[in-house]
């Protein structure tokens, strides 16, 4: 059906008369045209029909043009309980055309906003707006994500694996890049329903399911894959840093540098203390010669590639990162390791006074030592929230020092052997100190004159 503001034409293109017509109702297409009167029969073969006639008329503008051309391109993509059984209006500022099939209960609205034509469509029920999201793809941004999801719970249709499905892709493609944004191709998967969101081309292939991995994107070229590795965080699961190993290696134009650079992280990173692996996300950059890996702490890893080859290094900028650390993995005892540590700690930011005389004692403390107890100890040191261990040897002797009542104490529990050792450290010094004192002052007299005149 047309209305026209100012016209109407007939299938011959003969004007009729307004005063014959209902009023506001000027129908063009009155006669043997469906079971409708004034109203065509909506199919894709009417629809199409209908174009020729308003073209070889010079009735088809250009915003109705576009209209028309969105029409044909979303209705054959309709399931058959929509095409069998819907009211379509396409409608201008001037132009107005009624399509009908069946009993009309799906409507649907082309029209022509100030920038572009839009297709709207109201399903009468919720098996109809099944049937179409299954059978057809949706647009895909974060808005009509969530959308979805609320309708699917509104009708109760949101499976519990349709959900976590949902709440995995609301989670991860806002962090997309925009190249991947603006053309991906996104699959749901669960409970045997297929959803499918789409934008631009689509040639980012982006699967959601309840397996592992959950979130899953296939890159089509290198540029889109380089971007989304330092655009967005990167899991460090062993699966995740795997597939990041085979994409550096498989597309061309890489460099070796950062190809290595990577290798050393891959490598080193499980070694790390549970702390460190613990963490589940890091940004990544790139400079050309340092690979850098970022949490939303203060943790940093660095590869830097240099005289041919990478190095790997670890910092931290705050105490509280730096303690875990300690606390997490074995630390070796030595006076050297200790002078480190206490360095280390000098250079980050909040460390309490308390931690700081502790590690002061300990270093004194444990540099007066014999090496007897040195080379086997085990220093257990107090700081804000729990201890730190260093060890070497066995640790058979004990070196506690603790901050209590506003001043640092220092305990030792030596070995028998260390004892005996220490003893006979002090029989030394004493009978040192009474040579010194006692006798050295007297051998120059009980030494010959003739020994020393030569």
């Amino acid at each position: 059906m047309v209305e026209r503001a100012h016209q109407d034409i007939s299938p011959k293109g003969h004007r009729h008369n307004p005063k014959s017509q209902p009023p506001c109702c000027l129908l063009p297409f009155l006669h043997g045209w469906g079971k409708w009167k004034g109203q065509r029969e909506l199919s894709i073969e009417n629809l199409r029909e209908v174009e020729h006639q308003l073209e070889s008329q010079g009735k088809m503008t250009l915003r109705l043009r576009s209209c028309y051309k969105l029409a044909l391109e979303k209705f054959p993509q309709e399931p058959p309980c929509v095409q069998d059984n819907a009211r379509m209006v396409i409608e201008t500022q001037e132009t107005k055309l009624i399509f009908v099939s069946g009993e009309g209960e799906c409507e649907i609205k082309v029209f022509h906003t100030t920038e572009s034509p839009q297709y709207e469509v109201s399903e009468p029920t919720k098996d109809v707006y099944l049937a179409r999201l299954l059978h057809q793809p949706q647009q895909l941004s974060i808005a009509n994500l969530k959308d979805v999801k609320t309708r699917l719970e509104a009708c109760s249709s949101l499976t519990k694996e349709l959900k976590i499905c949902f709440e995995e892709a609301l989670k991860e493609f806002p962090q997309e890049p925009e190249c991947v944004r603006n053309n991906a191709c996104l699959l749901i998967h669960g409970d045997g329903m297929k959803l499918r969101f789409i934008s631009g081309e689509g040639e980012c292939e982006i699967t959601v399911s309840t397996g592992k991995p959950h979130y899953k994107v296939k890159e089509p070229t290198k540029d889109v894959f380089l971007e989304r590795l330092f655009s967005r965080p990167q899991w460090l699961s062993k699966q995740n840093l795997q597939r990041i190993h085979n994409g550096l290696a498989s597309w061309e134009g890489i460099s070796t540098e950062l190809r290595s650079c990577f290798d050393i992280f891959q490598e080193k990173f499980p070694n790390e203390p549970a702390c460190i692996q613990e963490i589940p996300t890091m940004n990544m950059k790139w400079d050309g010669t340092r690979l850098q890996f970022l949490s939303d702490g203060d943790l940093t890893v660095t590869i830097t590639w240099q005289d041919g080859k990478p190095t790997y290094e670890v910092n931290t900028k705050t105490w509280t990162m730096y303690r875990k650390i300690l606390q997490c993995s074995k630390q070796p005892l030595s006076t050297e390791n200790l002078e480190e540590v206490r360095s280390k700690v000098r250079s980050l930011q909040k460390v309490p006074n308390k931690v700081k005389n502790v590690l002061n004692v300990a270093v004194e403390k444990f540099s007066n030592e014999p090496r007897c107890l040195q080379e086997n100890a085990r220093l257990v040191m107090e700081c804000d929230v729990g201890e730190i261990v260093f060890t070497s040897g066995k640790g058979e002797n004990i070196v506690d020092v603790c901050f209590t009542n506003g001043k640092v104490y220092s305990n030792v529990k030596e070995t028998i052997r260390v004892k005996i050792c220490r003893a006979f450290q002090n029989i030394a010094r004493n009978l040192l100190s009474i040579f010194l004192k006692y006798v050295l002052p007297y051998l120059p007299c009980c030494i010959p004159v003739s020994k020393v005149a030569s």
